[in-house]
C-alpha cells in the first residue's frame, strides 16, 4: 500500500521539477478538478486480480488499495494519477473496480489499515532496525572517506 501523499508533498515535488514538467503537472491537476467523470468508465479488465494477491492496475504494481488511499480522501482522478504515475483512465478503472466490489474491497482495505496500524512484529522490527543502523554506518563511513571534495567543497569554481 502506498504512503498517503499530502498536498504539501506534491507542492514540494512540483518545486523540484523543471518549468515545463511543473506546468504539465498543474494542467493535469486542474483538468482533474474541472472535468466531470465521464458516464462511461474504462473497462474493468484494466484492473486484474493477481494470483494470491491484490487487485492491481494491469501492468503495474499499483493496487486498488493504493488508489483507495486517495479516493477515500476525495482526491480527483487526475491528481491520483499524477501521484501514482498512471493514467487517469487507469485510476478511473480502479475506482470502478472499487465501486463494483465495494464490500469485498472495503473489508480487505480495513484489514490492511489495521495491520499497518499494528506495525511490525518485534522480531522483524529488530531486524529492520539493525539493517537501517548498518546502512547509516556505511553512509557515514563513505561520507568520511570521500571528504569535502566529494560535495564540491574543495573545488573553487571547477578550475
Amino acid at each position: 500500500m502506498s504512503q498517503l501523499v499530502s498536498l504539501e508533498m506534491v507542492t514540494q515535488l512540483a518545486e523540484q521539477l523543471p518549468p515545463p514538467e511543473r506546468r504539465r503537472l498543474a494542467e493535469d491537476l486542474l483538468r482533474g478538478l474541472a472535468e466531470p467523470v465521464p458516464e462511461e468508465l474504462p473497462p474493468p479488465e484494466v484492473c486484474v486480480r493477481v494470483k494470491h494477491g491484490s487487485p492491481r492496475i494491469a501492468g503495474t504494481r499499483i493496487t486498488v488499495y493504493d488508489v483507495m488511499d486517495y479516493y477515500t480522501q476525495a482526491w480527483p482522478s487526475a491528481a491520483i494519477a499524477v501521484v501514482l504515475g498512471v493514467s487517469v483512465d487507469e485510476v478511473r478503472a480502479a475506482i470502478r473496480y472499487i465501486e463494483e466490489h465495494r464490500e469485498e474491497v472495503r473489508a480487505e482495505y480495513q484489514e490492511i489499515l489495521e495491520r499497518a496500524a499494528r506495525g511490525n512484529p518485534p522480531e522483524l522490527q529488530a531486524r529492520l532496525d539493525a539493517i537501517h543502523a548498518r546502512g547509516r554506518a556505511l553512509r557515514e563511513a563513505r561520507r568520511k572517506h570521500q571528504g569535502p571534495e566529494a560535495n564540491g567543497a574543495g573545488d573553487p569554481g571547477g578550475q
